[in-house]
């Protein structure tokens, strides 16, 4: 707060300060010292210097634009395939999704049901099933005995690397945008049944809170069907939309995305991405005796995916 009558300010920063911007430790001068060169709206980022990410209401804007169903997200899918319909959210009719750009598309546009349920005869099943990461993250665990079900597995940069793989198709070479990116983390359930075979159970959540995640954060048990979000934080303090974002997320852990869960009933009529469920379901034979150390290529024909 500054008074125009004394020429002082009133109160302190509320920001304690950078141990690398020393200055930035009296919490009484304005913009370190500094005020032809630089600027300090709140008190708690000098601008230009701190400005990774922009200022959080920016940044929460911009996410809230290339979710929109007429944003910069489908209209690169337009451009890529511009014969498939798919990319048009004013166009309502659906078939299951037999590709991940189908399902990202049906995701931005709220097309379809909510809740996609996919059997051992799909397309996007068996890739899921064939893929570099699920073979790496749950099956080779639970063969080897160490894997607890149910449980979650979670999307950190070693799984985003290894994910990294599934985008090569290994019998045709071509590349596309695998299904385990677009999943990120997922909730699992393995079971054996009494015929040696291991059934599987995914559970997917895609909403706007999964879509803008900030890596390595996770929500705690009880935020999980509510991650707190950036968006959230600036609506409890508005005056803090200046600030930069960057700032932000250091000073608040609890911050796990930049946008909040919604549903599709609670996105509004251009603003696509609301909560969306995949769960996919198949069985396949266990395969023991130290078959679980083959190269996934030879391993993969020898489970019988159905």
């Amino acid at each position: 707060m500054y008074s125009t009558a004394t020429g002082r300010f009133l109160t302190r920063d509320i920001w304690s300060g950078n141990a690398n911007r020393p200055l930035s430790f009296n919490r009484w001068v304005y913009a370190e010292a500094n005020p032809v060169n630089l600027m300090d709206p709140s008190g708690l980022c000098v601008f230009p210097s701190c400005s990774i990410l922009g200022p959080a209401g920016v940044v929460v804007a911009q996410a809230k634009t290339a979710y929109s169903k007429v944003g910069p997200i489908l209209m690169t899918l337009s451009q890529r395939d511009p014969v498939n319909s798919r990319f048009n959210c004013f166009n309502s009719q659906w078939t299951k999704p037999d590709t991940t750009i189908d399902l990202i598309a049906d995701y931005f546009c709220e097309r379809g049901p909510d809740l996609v349920p996919f059997s051992g005869k799909d397309a996007l099943t068996l890739e899921l099933s064939r893929s570099v990461l699920f073979d790496s993250e749950i099956r080779k665990k639970f063969s080897s005995g160490s894997l607890s079900s149910p449980g979650e597995m979670k999307f950190n940069i070693p799984q985003f690397l290894t994910a990294l793989q599934d985008a090569v198709d290994s019998s045709t070479g071509k590349i596309s945008f695998p299904l385990t990116h677009f999943l990120g983390s997922f909730d699992y359930k393995v079971t054996m049944s009494s015929s040696d075979r291991v059934e599987y159970e995914i559970s997917n959540r895609t909403d706007l809170s999964s879509g803008t995640h900030i890596p390595t954060r996770f929500p705690p048990e009880e935020e999980r069907d509510n991650p707190y979000s950036l968006e959230q934080f600036l609506n409890e303090y508005p005056f803090l939309a200046g600030v930069d974002a960057s700032l932000i997320l250091i000073q608040n852990p609890r911050i796990v995305s930049i946008l909040q869960l919604k549903t599709r009933d609670e996105t509004s009529f251009l603003m696509g991405g609301g909560r969306m469920i995949q769960t996919f379901k198949w069985s396949e034979r266990f395969l023991g005796c130290g078959l679980e150390n083959l190269p996934l290529s030879v391993r993969y024909p020898l489970l019988d995916v159905r």
